[in-house]
């Protein structure tokens, strides 16, 4: 059975991709079922029961996340039509300038699906699955606010982050990165499969979906100026070289800290994290 997944909250943006979709599901007699949820723990509640085997997301990074636990869980088929404000994951696998008849019929006719990894997450209200960006630090704060917005577009994360730093305080964080221990001061640590957050800032612009890797992005303490200064470098990728910034390739990581916890901009708990990547759990049309 197909399943049409839709926020009934959200925007025009998503209203008029989900008439698109119907629209293509109805001239090819393809049959689904509308499945629509305030909340991803009422989304998870109405995929478990109606049992979809394949799945039409429509949404953004948000909408994704409300169903990719039950798609690793019951090995589904998922489809995403971007149309939300960040869009990240889609980015990343090319679908954002793709039509959405293209991507339809990929995945409806001619059953194209590529193997991707996600990550498993366990914090204090659960187990959870993503496929993009795990933050913990001022990303989780500028996500937080960023939230309470009720505009869209990449401006918002900016427009967050210059709310938010003039009272943030350097992160005490301790890591066990597949197995040893560490401690790290700092201003974010974000764990990535994706490499792109926030609307497309392109934390680690060389990570891949498919290479059974995840990213450690950090930025030990600097001064906000500084931070300011670095900031905009990451739309371009060019932040890499600052002396602050550092990359680390893992596959499993605890992480510690007084922090919320958020994944493609979903808040999923607080104080830290136990985090594992799950290779190729995924078929995703594109």
């Amino acid at each position: 059975m197909l399943g049409l997944v839709i926020n009934p909250n959200a925007g025009g943006s998503v209203k008029r991709a989900s008439a698109q979709t119907i629209s293509y599901l109805d001239a090819h007699s393809i049959g689904y079922k509308i499945l629509s949820a305030d909340s991803p723990e009422q989304m998870q509640a109405n995929l478990i029961k109606a049992q979809p085997s394949r799945i039409v997301a429509i949404g953004g990074d948000g909408t994704l996340q409300s169903v990719l636990s039950y798609v690793v869980d019951k090995q589904a088929e998922l489809i995403a039509i971007p149309a939300g404000s960040g869009n990240d994951a889609a980015r990343k696998l090319g679908l954002t300038s793709k039509k959405i008849s293209e991507i339809l019929h990929q995945g409806l006719k001619l059953e194209k699906f590529q193997q991707v990894d996600a990550i498993s997450v366990q914090t204090n209200l659960g187990k959870f699955a993503t496929i993009g960006t795990l933050s913990a630090g001022l990303d989780s704060f500028v996500n937080k606010k960023a939230n309470e917005f009720n505009f869209g577009g990449f401006l918002k994360y900016p427009i967050a982050l210059l709310n938010q730093l003039p009272s943030f305080r350097a992160v005490d964080y301790e890591l066990i990165i597949n197995g040893n221990s560490e401690t790290f001061s700092g201003m974010l640590c974000s764990l990535t499969n994706s490499g792109i957050f926030g609307g497309g800032m392109k934390i680690v612009p060389q990570s891949k979906l498919s290479d059974s890797t995840l990213e450690l992005f950090k930025v030990s303490t600097i001064s906000k100026p500084e931070l300011l200064t670095v900031f905009p470098r990451v739309y371009l990728g060019t932040h890499l070289t600052h002396p602050a910034v550092s990359v680390q390739t893992l596959k499993s990581l605890q992480l510690n800290a007084d922090v919320d916890i958020y994944a493609d901009g979903e808040p999923l708990g607080f104080g830290g994290y136990q985090a594992e990547l799950l290779g190729g759990v995924l078929k995703v049309a594109i």
